[in-house]
């Protein structure tokens, strides 16, 4: 049996109440990515799943002997040094290594920077005193659109040529780059939706809500655009009609959200 057959019939909600194995570890499991587990985690999780469903999984055994065994077979190649290194070699060894770490150190600091650089990207307010270049031009074509009721709207969607303004405004929109698992509370009844797709997810904002979602990468497009969450971190989000922000867990269970969806 594959653990595909359960989710065909269930949801990663109930497989994490029954096996109380986490939604993330169930994620890794259906795309069959080991990394960040032992061994010894990986089969507990896979005896756990044939006790409660009384079957067999197979595949996710000899996918775990494979994983593993690579590293195995890496840990036992032996490593053949030369006993006779000359001092002229191992100070080429030593540049070539130096400059290995400063080119790491160059990519970690470019990275970190580039990652700071859009989290705090915000969307600008634009004051009628406050208009100038590029923002002098959107602007103004807003303002002719507004009074001439132009149809084609798409022309000053400065966000995503995709989407329109009337999207934009209204909805939010989910594009998973795996199978992401995620939920949403409507804060008006408390009522929560649970949600595993490999397709864009779109919804309409009508009321107050809240999104959890696994580890697993996606991107958000909302008024104030597109942001990608590739960190395999859980994210969480509070959503109203004026507007999308990210929350950390202890929040999102303080304005309603359940805590057997937090990790």
């Amino acid at each position: 049996m594959k653990i595909e057959d359960i989710l065909e019939q269930t949801s990663l909600l109930a497989i994490n109440e029954r096996t109380r194995i986490s939604v993330a570890n169930i994620e890794k499991l259906v795309q069959k990515d080991f990394s960040g587990l032992k061994k010894v985690q990986l089969l507990g999780f896979i005896s756990i799943l044939e006790r409660e469903y009384g079957e067999t999984f197979d595949d996710l055994r000899q996918a775990s002997d494979e994983y593993f065994g690579s590293f195995a077979e890496i840990t036992k190649a032996p490593i053949h040094l030369d006993r006779e290194i000359s001092s002229s070699n191992i100070q080429k060894w030593l540049i070539l290594l130096l400059g290995l770490i400063l080119i790491a150190a160059i990519w970690f600091f470019y990275s970190s920077l580039n990652k700071n650089t859009t989290q705090i990207i915000a969307v600008p307010i634009v004051e009628e005193t406050d208009i100038i270049s590029e923002p002098v031009a959107v602007e103004s074509n807003i303002s002719d659109i507004n009074k001439t009721s132009d149809s084609n709207i798409t022309s000053v969607n400065v966000v995503d040529s995709n989407l329109t303004s009337t999207t934009l405004a209204g909805s939010i929109k989910i594009v998973p780059l795996k199978r992401l698992w995620f939920a949403t509370v409507d804060l008006a009844n408390k009522k929560v939706t649970d949600h595993s797709m490999t397709n864009s997810f779109e919804a309409n904002i009508t009321g107050d809500m809240l999104i959890a979602t696994s580890v697993a990468p996606f991107s958000m497009i909302t008024v104030a655009g597109e942001k990608k969450y590739n960190d395999f971190k859980s994210h969480y989000f509070k959503v109203t009609t004026g507007g999308t922000e990210e929350i950390t867990k202890e929040v999102f269970v303080s304005n309603g959200g359940p805590k057997n969806l937090t990790r």
